[in-house]
C-alpha cells in the first residue's frame, strides 16, 4: 500500500556533494571558458540551419501576417558545453529551444542531429529523437501537475515510451537474440551485453538500469555458426521504472521518501529538482534548460545552477540554458548566443562576449548589469520604446528602430536627439499602419473615427517639442502627419523611411566574423564605419 504522505511543504535544505567550485561563492567571478569544454567542432550534437518558426492566426475576418517568432536563426551547439541564449521576454528565445525539440514545427530551415535532420522525422524516428532530447521547465509549479505523486511524475515519461528497452548486444556479430521484454540492440546502446568468447556466456547490464547480472539469465545455443542467444530477466518493467525513479531521486538531491508525495508539499527549488529528475528519466544527450531558476528564490537559484553543473559533469550532458539574467549566463555557459526579434545577433564564447560586446544590442544588455566587467565601461544604454511585433519585423536590421549606434544617413546632419524622435514618430505610424487591416478599424474610418484613438499631430507635436528641424525636414514630417491624418499610415511610415532611412532601415546584416571565434550581425563592423562602442559612447554623450 502506498504510504500516506506528510502535507507539510518541506524547505529545500537539500545539497550537492561536491569539491567543483560553486556559483553563489566566491568563485562566481570565475566564468566557464571555451577551454573547459570538450568538444569535437566538425560533429555538433544539433546543428540549426535557417531556422525559422512562425505563426498563422488566420480568422473568418481577416488574414494577418505570421508571428515571425524565430526568424532565420542559424548555430551549433556541441557535445558537453553550455550554449547560453539570452534576449528580451518575446525575442522567440523558448520558441527555439521547443522548435529544436520537435515540440514546434518549423516553418523552414533545418535541424541536423546524427546526420539527420530531425524536423522531417515522424512516427516512430521523431519518437526516436525525442527520447534523446529534454527540457526543463521555467516554473516547477505550473510544470507539475498536482494530481500526480512525485513517483509518477518521474515514471511517466518512461512509461510513454516503453522504457527500460533491455536492448542486447552479442559480442558475436551472427548472433540472434530472443527472449520476453528484450530487443537485438542493432546498433543502438546496449542495456545488456552478453559475452560468448569464454564459451559460457556472461552478462553485464549498463549502469543506468536498475539490474544487477544475477536478475539476467541467459542461454546460448553455439552450435550453430550463428548463435542463438536466448535472454530471461527476472523483472518487471513496473519495478525497474520505480528503481529508475529512486536513481533520479538521489541524483537530483532528494529521497526515496519524496517518491509518494505531491509537488504541493515541496518548496520551489524541490519542485525544479522533481522537474529535472523528470527530464532525465530517459538519459537524455541533450536538454533545453527554459530559464529553470527564473521562478526560484535568489537563495535557491544557486543550488539549481549548482546541481545543474554537477549533473552535466556526471553524465556527459550537453544544455541549452535561455535566461534572461546574464549573470547567471555568464557563470554556467561557455558561449553565449544573444537573440532579438527571432535573431541571432551575437554568438560567441562567453568571456569574448561580455568581456567584449560587437552587437548594439549586447552592449545594451550587459550595460544593465552591475558589476558585470564587460567592455562597455559607460552609463546605461536603455533601448527606447518597445520591440517591433514579430508580425511586423523591420526590413533591414530587426534592431534598427531602438539601434544606439544606428547608421545616419549622409544626406542629413541633425542632433542625435533629433533621430531619436524621427525613430520614435516612424515607431508610432508603423504601430498605428498595423491597424489598418482590422475590421475594426477599418468599420471606424468608413464612419469617420479615428482608429488610433488620438491625434497624429499632438503626437508629432509632442515628439519634436525643442527641436529644430531644418525646413527641408519639417516638410518631410509635415507630408508624414498629413497622411497619417487622412488614415494612411503605412505611406506616412513610408515617407520618413523615404526621406531619413539608411542602410539600417534597407537590408539585413549577415552574421560575420569577429574572432576569437565570435560572429555579430552589424554594418558597423565594417571598416568603412566607426566602430559600435565608440558611437555609443559617443551618442550617449551627446544624448
Amino acid at each position: 500500500m502506498t504510504p500516506e504522505p506528510d502535507t507539510t511543504p518541506e524547505p529545500d535544505t537539500t545539497s550537492e556533494p561536491s569539491t567543483t567550485p560553486r556559483f553563489g561563492t566566491e568563485s562566481e567571478a570565475t566564468p566557464a571558458t571555451e577551454s573547459d569544454v570538450a568538444r569535437e567542432p566538425a560533429q555538433p550534437v544539433v546543428s540549426v540551419d535557417g531556422l525559422r518558426t512562425y505563426y498563422d492566426e488566420d480568422s473568418l475576418l481577416s488574414r494577418s501576417p505570421p508571428v515571425k517568432a524565430v526568424d532565420g536563426v542559424s548555430l551549433d551547439i556541441y557535445p558537453g558545453e553550455t550554449l547560453g541564449l539570452v534576449g528580451e521576454s518575446g525575442c522567440g528565445k523558448t520558441t527555439l529551444g521547443r522548435t529544436i525539440l520537435g515540440l514546434e514545427d518549423a516553418t523552414d530551415g533545418t535541424i541536423t542531429a546524427g546526420g539527420r535532420d530531425v524536423t522531417a522525422l515522424a512516427g516512430a524516428e521523431k519518437r526516436a529523437w525525442q527520447r534523446r532530447v529534454s527540457m526543463v521547465f521555467q516554473d516547477p509549479q505550473e510544470s507539475l501537475n498536482d494530481r500526480m505523486t512525485v513517483g509518477e511524475i518521474i515514471r511517466e515519461p518512461l512509461e510513454t515510451h516503453d522504457w527500460p528497452f533491455l536492448r542486447v548486444a552479442v559480442d558475436h556479430a551472427d548472433a540472434t537474440v530472443s527472449g520476453a521484454a528484450v530487443t537485438p540492440a542493432d546498433g543502438d546502446r546496449a542495456d545488456i551485453t552478453v559475452s560468448l568468447a569464454d564459451g559460457a556466456p556472461t552478462v553485464s547490464v549498463r549502469d543506468a538500469i536498475p539490474l544487477d547480472a544475477a536478475d539476467v539469465s541467459v542461454t546460448a545455443d553455439t552450435t550453430a555458426s550463428a548463435p542463438a542467444v536466448d535472454v530471461t530477466i527476472a523483472r518487471g518493467k513496473d519495478d525497474l521504472r520505480r528503481d529508475r525513479a529512486f536513481a533520479l531521486l538521489d541524483q537530483v538531491g532528494l529521497a526515496e521518501e519524496h517518491y509518494y508525495r505531491y509537488p504541493h508539499q515541496f518548496s520551489g527549488g524541490q519542485r525544479q529538482r522533481v522537474g529535472i529528475a523528470r527530464a532525465l528519466a530517459l538519459e537524455p544527450d541533450f536538454v533545453v534548460l527554459d530559464e529553470p531558476v527564473s521562478a526560484l528564490d535568489v537563495s535557491v537559484q544557486a543550488r539549481i545552477i549548482n546541481l545543474l553543473e554537477d549533473l552535466q559533469e556526471a553524465f556527459g550532458l550537453t544544455y541549452l540554458f535561455i535566461a534572461h539574467d546574464l549573470s547567471v549566463v555568464r557563470h554556467i555557459a561557455d558561449r553565449v548566443a544573444v537573440m532579438y526579434l527571432g535573431n541571432i545577433v551575437e554568438l560567441g564564447p562567453t568571456e569574448t562576449v561580455y568581456g567584449d560586446p560587437a552587437h548594439p544590442y549586447t552592449v545594451s544588455l550587459l550595460s544593465a548589469i552591475p558589476g558585470s566587467a564587460s567592455g562597455w565601461t559607460g552609463d546605461r544604454v536603455t533601448l527606447r520604446g518597445s520591440p517591433p511585433s514579430p508580425r511586423d519585423p523591420p526590413a533591414g536590421c530587426p534592431l534598427a528602430t531602438r539601434c544606439p549606434a544606428k547608421i545616419r544617413p549622409d544626406d542629413w546632419t541633425l542632433p542625435e536627439e533629433t533621430w531619436r524622435a524621427i525613430d520614435e514618430f516612424r515607431a508610432v505610424l508603423r504601430v498605428r499602419a498595423r491597424g489598418e487591416a482590422w475590421p475594426v478599424a477599418a468599420l471606424k474610418r468608413a464612419v469617420g473615427a479615428n482608429a488610433a484613438g488620438q491625434s497624429v499631430e499632438e503626437t508629432a507635436a509632442d515628439l519634436f517639442d525643442g527641436h529644430d528641424l531644418p525646413a527641408d525636414a519639417a516638410e518631410v514630417v509635415d507630408d508624414a502627419v498629413s497622411l497619417a491624418e487622412r488614415g494612411r499610415d503605412a505611406a506616412a511610415a513610408a515617407r520618413l523611411r523615404e526621406a531619413f532611412g539608411s542602410r539600417c532601415d534597407a537590408s539585413h546584416p549577415p552574421l560575420t566574423e569577429q574572432g576569437d571565434d565570435r560572429t555579430s550581425a552589424c554594418f558597423r563592423h565594417e571598416p568603412d564605419y566607426v566602430d559600435v562602442t565608440d558611437t555609443v559612447a559617443e551618442r550617449d554623450t551627446d544624448g
